[in-house]
């Protein structure tokens, strides 16, 4: 069966037709009224925290005068508006799916977070069952991300993701700047929270979860932070430099959490060095 390829129209419609669609949905919502109260409410904590970690970045890396990755490339804040407008709508997206298990967890109803030790590891009591749960949810969520990654680069749907692509050098805002059809694939996941068979505990969970949000941050920084771009490859995290390229050079380095699919499909341009990061030279041949 051959894939359907999307076109720029169907991107254009897409923009305010996935919106729209996951706003209608909330009507399905036993309380209606609570999922767009919850929907609100969420979409101010969720666009306005963004907004502030990636000011405070950006603040610290001015305070700190660090390095850029791409000096000389154009102003770092030429796209400021078109990565604000993205975010919006991104942020709108990722809200409305949300809203569910929010608005189930402030009904009282049963979720995949718990706060209960005992819940989350299957009755075990056990933190070596959640340090479990907790790697094959970082490797999993990795695994998922670089893949959606490499097929928004496709020609089938790579329509979806070309606005991201216009952030050649880009700025913490950026991280979240993608369109609705992209954002609506990155965080369907999050209805999965909806979910009752596996549990999350919610103290260990919640905070990967904010982890993920700070390295995005990184990772969209512009400038690099020496000790981090020392420190991270050892344990296989993606850096600000190893992303940039990505933005650079468009059809290498695709992971979003961790460099290890990379390094296993080869799509990194250089090699590891732990003395000084990752280094874009490319791979000596074996004679």
């Amino acid at each position: 069966m051959k894939l359907h390829e999307f076109t720029l129209e169907e991107e254009r419609t897409s923009r305010w037709g996935i919106p729209l669609l996951l706003t209608a949905t909330g009507m399905l919502y036993q309380d209606a009224a609570r999922w767009f109260t919850t929907f609100l409410g969420c979409y101010a904590v969720i666009f306005g925290g963004i907004c502030l970690g990636c000011g405070i970045t950006i603040a610290l890396g001015r305070i700190g005068k660090m390095e850029r990755c791409q000096p000389g490339r154009g102003g770092l804040y030429d796209l400021l508006k078109e990565e604000l407008i993205e975010l919006a709508l991104s942020c709108y997206v990722s809200t409305a799916l949300a809203a569910w298990p929010v608005s189930m967890y402030l009904d009282g109803q049963e979720t995949a977070c718990t706060m209960s030790l005992e819940e989350a590891s299957m009755g075990t009591g056990s933190w070596w069952v959640i340090a479990a749960k907790m790697v094959v949810v970082i490797f999993g969520a990795d695994c998922y991300l670089y893949w959606k990654h490499r097929f928004l680069h496709s020609r089938y749907f790579y329509v979806f993701h070309k606005g991201h692509h216009q952030f050649y050098n880009p700025t913490p805002f950026a991280g979240f700047a993608v369109s609705p059809g992209e954002s609506l694939v990155t965080f369907l996941p999050v209805l999965g929270f909806c979910v009752t068979h596996f549990k999350f505990y919610a103290p260990v969970h919640l905070p990967g979860i904010s982890t993920f949000i700070l390295l995005n941050f990184y990772l969209h920084a512009g400038y690099n932070v020496p000790m981090l771009e020392k420190l991270l490859p050892y344990l296989f995290i993606n850096t600000s430099k190893f992303h940039n390229l990505h933005h650079e050079k468009t059809h290498t380095h695709f992971g979003e959490m961790l460099t290890l699919w990379d390094r296993i499909t080869g799509t990194d341009v250089g090699y590891l060095d732990l003395k000084d990061g990752w280094t874009v030279v490319p791979p000596q041949k074996s004679d």
